[in-house]
């Protein structure tokens, strides 16, 4: 029957029914409910034959659209009030019997439309409905009892009412076991009296039962392994055929039709005789004996959930009905076998019937279910089930090899040739079996990687774009298969690590003379958990020789399986709709760090991958953007991607040879240093690099939440870190950032998110990172930076020298201290020593050291609060004289203890003949320590360790572990042991000196290698270098100093006049659109005298900044015009704008706008440095450049295999137009190609060219443009969004910010409130201007007179925005005069501004201007740091002419 007679004739019925449900007799009502019931079932019958997936739980609308069951159903279900009537009134309340036998049995027909029916939603055990079908289930006659029993299962679906009603189940359940047991044995009778032949007869020429075993059915590595091979010909001899391992159930029809003749001389091998047995039917009406059965165990299957019916269940038998169901030559109903076995899965769930089960043989039983066929599905369910619990496996693992072989064979069967539903559960299966040695090894006997595999290769999903019309049923089918597959493949590549390990460490210890390591029993589970895993992963990666062949990564590659999960990873995370997402990508990620631990994996993230048509994308980008966790909010999947980008760049540089267990005698492995390999980890960590790797790492590095996993984030970032840091290259960039230059790494050491052992880790890979970087061995117990680290070794190579003469006097004045007299005049006489000296103080409170002042801190002051050693000589004679320390002595703090060398005699210390006046320090740095057994060459400041001082609860101190502490004792040479077991002291004067000496060195703030002759009485000092230019602090004698000198064509302290020029801002004007429009950009004319504002209206005006008058205005766009700029000779102007097209355009401006060119696409577009003969336009990663006179394009710039993806992407030109620098990019001009990728470290700025051309500075790094290094990272310019002065001296910049509140139809993106101004020579910061307003553009005149901000007032707190924006104007160099109350601003503005504004007006506050240039320039005084603030007068300044600060600006 068609769809349309069946829709047509349900409808009949339907209508036939309402108008007779009142009226109707009950022979009517039986007759009309009958005839839709058969409707039903003859539509049931159509579905079935389309062999579904009997686990598909769906609307059968959505799994068969061509089917007419679900439109019929539909059509049913939509008539709501017909449900009711046959549930409340035929089922519930009728007493005639063949209406309510009709209506349950109407009800079985439907159920499949009702699970998003809320018919039984409310039902309890009290309800009438529920008590007449447990009474009509338990003692009615058929066929109503079954009906009922079928209606049962579906209601006790439910678990609330499944629990209220136990006590009824409990009852019911017995009874149906013992109604199973007679119509079994019923069915056993009718068998043995001949009346029906085995379904499956026909399968074999004698037509005797043939046992089925994989092990001889051809399961093997060439047949039946890919869905698109057809199998094999049965052979014709004594054996007869083989069953259809290979033929899948839903290719089974057409294979009955086309190959008549395929079982030799039968005839009935047609598909409508081995429907039945291959799919089966329906048989509800009549009610046959087999759908008795099935609906009694539709019944009990949800109750073999619940524990206490467990016992019941298996007193009565249950294994040997279910053994008798599955077994094929006793049952002819193919789906009875198939409810069996969704009984028997459930019932699996119970540990206790699971070991019942296998003593039965059941395993081998449900091998032996033949397939293809419906039953095989339920078979898949089971081996899940079976699988689940690990000592239910370890028994499976105990069988005969090869009943695990048959286990397996069907295993794979089911996962290549069933239902969805079956390879879910069969990849399930492989999931927890696959860590048994003795699965693992026959799955890889039987090819099974290359069926895995195949499950998701032939998906359409990864093989197409994305089908809008593909349903989402199937698309979830399609998932979950991809799924539970790579999850298979995550245990299947950990096993085999597992195994590989175990192997290379009984390797090792052959090799070395140790004890063998045992191995894993084959019917135990491997221990697969993550620590577990890592440690295996590090270990591989150490110890696995470099051409060793690992046959299942290997075999993975050559199969396209990496490529595979790569596209899978790729195309993954747009999957919002589905749940198990994260679970995919997690497993596929899991999978890679395996494959990874290879060069051969490694090489696969080298290549590209296919996203869709003619898109690719770098595979290392992909685990780069995982890392990043902005894709993907999970810390698993973060450490996964990690531990990928950790397998490929922090490779060995030395590995071992090219087999298992190659060392040489002795225990000494080989090591061989393989230059191809280095050449794949460079290129690696440049894949990497080009990437972005580093700025995600660094970011990652930074990592504070969640709580529980940020050490464990930071320790891998950390380690790859490590391996790019070997990379002389990478090095170099990574020496000049934060993380070193401003101790960020320390502070991350000395702050642990959580006190626990994966912050040992980190500070192990964070020493190893500082000692790759820094070049030194980092001491854990002190803080140090790359600066201290540089100074030390400076220090260090400092050759000392001083004067014996003092040396000499002295050990003179100890002597006369002591009393030794003659000693004394002996030595001065020899010695010609002064007959009469006067020791000076040793540290004498010189006035051009130490200025007079209570707020000065003394430049000496921290040597003089550290003890100093006292040489005190006991001699005897002159032959015998030794020298050795005895007590401390301290002159300024003797507190201070000292731990001498040696021990020896104490002696009470004498009052020095000289007295010294101690000097208090301010802020003591700790005592210094001298090492007197270290030699000059081992010598090192930063080494040196005051364990006296380091308190392991002080906080914020990391406290390393033994091995580390031990690493820093210091080391005795065993020459100076004497024979006697003494110690020979080896420790002199001159050495005393040397080191007490090196120790006031190192205090120095700029220590240079190269100094004079040092002094035991004075202190030392190095001489402090003042920078090129500077001159006198005062401004006046610089500006007069700077007359004077004109002829020499110099200027003196420039750097400082600009500190002192661009640290004042005073408030000139303020001017607002007059047609109330909001405005959004500013710039200046050429001249200077006009500024040039655009506003949301597309509208460009110029106004005269002097008076803020009006003078041309033209509409230039129809949206925001963001940015205007003027040419050098004033004759054109560019604007652009950030959406409508043409997005920028070319005017030329006399007394009017005439438009020259358009460029529709160019967000962005400015003029050539040199010339104006090009435009250089930047749409997203694409640049162009124009011909301004013809507007063609000369040059597209974009690759991007090179392009870093900056949102605020804006091409410029270098001072001389050579080069162009876009989206991180440097392009040559002339010959049209990239010449190098700056690394990128933020996502938003592009960066721009230092005016002189040498440098860029991207952000807040500056790279040099001749060798690519980076020079310095300013973190004060992080996120600013620079412009530079005419001159280039001068940055003025505005921090980058996204205000939530603003209007998003003017600009999204905002600024923040403050501005700075920074020094373009040393990129020290002149001043911090907060205007306490959101500043949208910010503009210096051509000659630095005037500054325009456009301000933006903002959101109020009920969401009503302020007065339009306001361009304001400052005049540089001036300082804003208190006394009067804006005497600047126009009487008619002064009208039109509120009272809000005006009191912003006077809040304009400088609120830090930088001068640590000169660590001098701190003094009291006329200095240029006391006009900090404008605030702050000076009195010596005030009375300057304002004409000099504007000459002074063209320094």
């Amino acid at each position: 029957m068609s769809m349309i007679e069946s829709l047509e004739k349900t409808a009949y019925e339907l209508n036939r029914w309402e108008s007779r449900k009142n009226e109707a007799t009950t022979a009517e009502l039986t007759e009309i409910l009958s005839s839709i019931a058969e409707q039903v079932e003859l539509a049931t019958e159509e579905f079935i034959r389309l062999d579904p997936d009997p686990f598909d739980d769906r609307h059968p609308s959505y799994a068969a659209p061509s089917c007419s069951l679900g439109h019929v159903l539909e059509l049913i279900v939509d008539q709501g009030y017909f449900l009711k009537y046959l549930v409340d009134e035929y089922v519930t309340e009728s007493e005639e019997i063949e209406v309510c036998t009709v209506a349950c049995r109407l009800l079985i027909d439907i159920f499949p439309a009702l699970e998003s029916c809320p018919l039984f939603a409310d039902l309890t055990s009290d309800d009438p409905l529920v008590k007449r079908l447990f009474e009509w289930a338990g003692s009615s006659d058929e066929p109503i009892s079954s009906y009922a029993i079928g209606v049962l299962a579906e209601v006790m679906d439910c678990q609330d009412l499944a629990t209220s009603s136990s006590e009824a189940n409990g009852k019911l359940i017995p009874k149906l076991l013992v109604r199973l047991h007679e119509l079994k044995n019923a069915d056993m009778a009718e068998h043995k009296k001949g009346k029906s032949q085995r379904h499956f007869s026909m399968f074999s020429r004698d037509g005797k039962a043939q046992k089925r075993s994989f092990e001889h059915t051809g399961m093997d590595n060439q047949e039946s392994t890919d869905l698109g091979r057809k199998p094999h010909s049965p052979a014709r001899d004594g054996d007869g055929p083989r069953p259809l391992p290979s033929i899948p159930s839903f290719r089974l029809a057409k294979q009955a039709r086309t190959e008549t003749n395929h079982f030799g001389e039968h005839s009935n091998n047609s598909w409508k005789e081995m429907e039945q047995y291959v799919i089966g039917t329906y048989p509800i009406h009549p009610l046959s004996r087999s759908m008795q059965q099935r609906l009694i165990l539709s019944y009990l299957t949800p109750m073999a959930e619940y524990q206490e019916f467990v016992g019941i269940t298996m007193e009565h038998g249950a294994i040997g009905l279910i053994l008798h169901y599955i077994d094929d030559e006793k049952t002819e109903d193919i789906r009875l076998s198939f409810a069996a076995l969704r009984y028997l899965a459930n019932m699996l769930c119970s540990k206790k019937f699971a070991m019942e089960f296998l003593a039965a043989r059941g395993v081998q039983k449900l091998c032996q279910v033949h397939c293809p066929s419906v039953a095989a599905t339920g078979v898949s369910l089971c081996f899940f089930y079976i699988s689940y619990f690990e000592h239910i496996m370890e028994k499976v693992c105990t069988f005969p090899e090869h009943e695990l072989r048959n286990l397996v064979s069907y295993a794979l069967w089911l996962l290549e040739c069933s239902h969805n539903s079956s390879r879910c559960h069969a990849a399930i299966f492989f999931y927890y079996s696959l860590p048994f040695r003795v699965i693992l090894d026959i799955f890889d006997q039987l090819d099974g990687l290359r069926r895995l595999l195949n499950q998701i290769s032939t998906i359409d999903i990864l093989h197409s774009e994305p089908d809008q019309s593909m349903m989402e049923g199937n698309q979830f089918v399609n998932r979950q298969c991809i799924r539970k597959v790579c999850a298979a493949l995550k245990k299947y590549f950990e096993a085999h690590l597992f195994q590989k390990v175990e192997e290379l460490r009984r390797s090792q210890a052959r090799g070395n003379d140790k004890s063998l390591v045992t191995e894993s029993p084959a019917y135990k589970a491997y221990n697969l958990d993550p620590d577990v895993i890592q440690e295996n992963i590090d270990f591989i990666l150490e110890h696995l020789p470099l051409r060793l062949h690992w046959k299942p990564v290997n075999a993975f590659i050559e199969l396209g399986g990496m490529k595979l999960l790569l596209q899978l990873l790729a195309i993954a995370s747009p999957w919002t709709s589905y749940g198990g997402k994260l679970e995919t990508i997690r497993c596929c990620l899991d999978v890679l760090v395996v494959c990874t631990t290879i060069i051969k994996g490694q090489l696969m993230l080298l290549e590209q991958v296919a996203l869709a048509t003619d898109l690719y994308t770098p595979c290392i980008s992909i685990m780069v953007g995982f890392a990043e966790g902005n894709i993907l909010s999970d810390i698993d999947i973060q450490k996964s991607s990690l531990n990928v980008i950790i397998n490929c760049v922090c490779g060995p540089m030395e590995t071992l040879g090219g087999a298992v267990g190659r060392y040489r005698g002795g225990g000494s492995r080989k090591v061989v240093t393989t230059k191809g390999f280095n050449d794949i980890l460079q290129k690696m960590w440049d894949r990497v690099r080009y990437n972005n790797g580093v700025m995600v790492l660094l970011q990652v590095l930074q990592t504070k939440v969640p709580i529980t996993h940020a050490d464990q984030i930071r320790t891998l970032a950390c380690k790859a870190l490590v391996g790019l840091s070997r990379s002389d290259t990478l090095k170099q960039i990574m020496s000049k950032l934060p993380l070193f230059t401003d101790d960020q790494l320390k502070l991350l050491m000395r702050e642990p998110v959580l006190e626990e052992r994966e912050h040992i880790k980190f500070c192990k890979y964070a020493n190893q990172l500082l000692e790759r970087v820094t070049g030194k061995v980092p001491n854990p117990m002190m803080d140090h930076s790359l600066s201290d680290v540089r100074r030390a070794d400076i220090v260090a190579q400092t050759n000392i020298s001083y004067p014996e003469k003092e040396l000499l006097q002295l050990i003179h004045n100890h002597l006369v201290s002591k009393g030794y007299k003659e000693s004394a005049e002996s030595l001065q006489r020899e010695a010609n020593l002064p007959e009469k000296t006067s020791c000076q103080p040793m540290h004498p409170a010189l006035p051009h050291i130490y200025p007079s002042g209570p707020a000065r801190t003394p430049r000496m002051s921290r040597q003089l609060s550290h003890p100093c050693p006292v040489i005190n000589i006991t001699a005897p004679n002159r032959s015998s004289q030794s020298v050795i320390p005895t007590t401390p002595f301290t002159p300024v703090t003797p507190a201070m203890p000292f731990t001498p060398v040696t021990p020896v005699t104490p002696v009470t210390p004498v009052t020095p003949v000289t007295s010294i006046t101690p000097i208090t320090p301010i802020t003591p740095m700790g005592p210094i320590r001298m090492n007197l057994s270290l030699s000059r060459s081992n010598f090192s400041p930063v080494a040196t360790i005051d364990r006296t001082n380091i308190s392991p609860g002080v906080p914020g101190r990391y406290n390393q572990d033994k091995d580390l502490h031990r690493s820093l004792e210091p080391k005795t040479d065993d020459k100076s042991a004497s024979s006697d077991g003494g110690w020979e002291s080896n420790i002199t004067l001159d050495r005393i000196v040397k080191d007490f000496l090196r120790k006031q060195h190192a205090l120095c703030p700029n220590p240079v290698s190269t100094i004079p002759t040092m002094s035991i009485f004075e202190p030392h000092r190095c001489p402090i270098s003042r920078k090129k230019g500077n001159g006198p602090r005062n401004f006046t004698s610089r500006f007069f100093k700077n007359q004077m000198n004109q002829r020499q064509n110099s200027v003196i302290g420039s750097l400082q006049d600009r500190k002192f020029i661009y640290s004042r801002f005073r408030c000139m004007h303020c001017y607002r659109d007059s047609e109330d429009e909001t405005l959004t950009s500013c710039s200046f004319s050429v001249n200077g005298e006009d500024v040039i504002v655009g506003n949301s209206a597309g509208i460009v005006k110029f106004c005269n900044a002097r008076t803020g008058k009006e003078l041309l205005s033209a509409k230039c766009h129809q949206g925001v015009v963001g940015r205007t700029e003027m040419s050098r000779d004033g004759k054109l102007l560019l604007t652009s704008t950030d959406w409508d097209e043409p997005m920028s355009c070319l005017w030329a401006v006399q007394n009017w706008f005439d438009k020259r060119l358009s460029f529709p696409e160019d967000s962005h577009i400015e003029f050539s440095k040199t010339t104006l003969d090009r435009l250089v336009g930047t749409k997203e990663e694409t640049a162009r450049i124009y011909d301004i006179n013809t507007g063609e394009c000369i040059l597209t710039m974009h690759d991007a295999d090179m392009a870093n993806g900056y949102t605020n992407n804006r091409a410029t030109f270098s001072p001389d137009d050579k080069l162009v620098l876009n989206d991180g990019v440097l392009w040559d001009v002339n010959s049209g190609l990239p010449i190098h990728t700056f690394d990128k470290f933020n996502p938003n700025i592009s960066g721009v060219f230092q005016p002189h051309g040498l440098e860029i500075i991207i952000n807040s790094e500056v790279w040099d443009t001749r060798k690519y290094h980076l020079l310095r990272t300013v973190p004060a310019l992080n996120q600013f969004q620079i412009s530079f002065n005419q001159t280039g001296h001068v940055i003025y910049g505005a921090r980058r910010s996204v205000d939530e509140n603003a209007d998003t139809s003017v600009q999204d993106t905002h600024l923040e409130s403050t501005f700075r101004v920074f020094d373009a020579v040393d990129y020290s910061n002149i001043a911090t201007v907060d205007l306490k307003k959101s500043i949208l553009d910010i503009s210096a005149d051509p000659f630095d007179c005037l500054l325009a901000v456009i301000e933006n007032p903002g959101i109020d707190d009920t969401g009503a925005t302020f007065e339009a924006n306001v361009c304001r104007l400052f005049q540089i160099g001036q300082l804003r005069d208190n006394d009067e109350d804006d005497d600047e601003v126009d009487e008619e503005e002064e009208e039109q501004l509120e009272e809000e504004e005006e009191e912003d007006d006077s809040t304009l506050e400088v609120l830090s201007v930088d001068n640590s240039g000169d660590e001098e320039d701190d003094r009291s005084g006329n200095e240029d740091s006391d006009n900090a603030d404008v605030d702050v007068s000076d009195a010596e300044n005030e009375d300057l002419d304002d004409d000099i600060l504007f000459e002074l600006a063209d320094f």
